[in-house]
């Protein structure tokens, strides 16, 4: 699958170096794009209270999971609608 390009205000789940046990994930959104394996975002908790994550490593279809440090990845709702386009 071909990577997806990040842009501002996009929807990605978010797994924290110190949330690593969370599952769901938390609800993200890009803020900002440094390239498109590295995002800056606003996170939001559980209760809905957001805070901000920066240099936030993008998992892309087909990259190898890298354990541990704050990483995001996009929505399976995204991936399906990316795989339908390809």
């Amino acid at each position: 699958m071909p990577v997806i390009q990040p842009t501002v205000g996009r929807v990605v789940h978010f797994y924290g170096s110190a949330f690593d046990t969370i599952d769901p994930p938390f609800a993200a959104m890009i803020t900002h794009v440094h390239d498109a394996r590295l995002v800056n975002l606003v996170v939001f908790n559980r209760q809905g209270i957001p805070f901000g994550a920066m240099d936030v490593k993008l998992r892309q279809p087909g990259d190898e999971e890298e354990p541990g440090g704050d990483r995001c990845q996009w929505p399976p709702a995204v991936l399906a609608m990316a795989d339908r386009k390809k």
